[in-house]
């Protein structure tokens, strides 16, 4: 009976170190992702910016 119950424990916690490690890559996607997207929507809103008022200087041209 001993054998089993430290059988089970030893699942359990291999499988609970597999999850906690899937739960914290997720987390750390999840951050990654979201910083990304303001990125993303602050290039957008200057894109969008710039073709509502088209100038094209030297800069912009090389």
């Amino acid at each position: 009976m001993l054998r089993w119950l430290k059988l089970a424990a030893a699942a359990f916690l291999a499988f609970w170190l597999v999850a906690a490690a899937a739960f914290a890559f997720d987390t750390a996607i999840v951050g990654q992702s979201e910083r990304l997207v303001d990125s993303l929507k602050t290039d957008v809103e200057q894109i969008s910016n710039d073709l509502q008022r088209p100038v094209i200087n030297d800069a912009k041209l090389s």
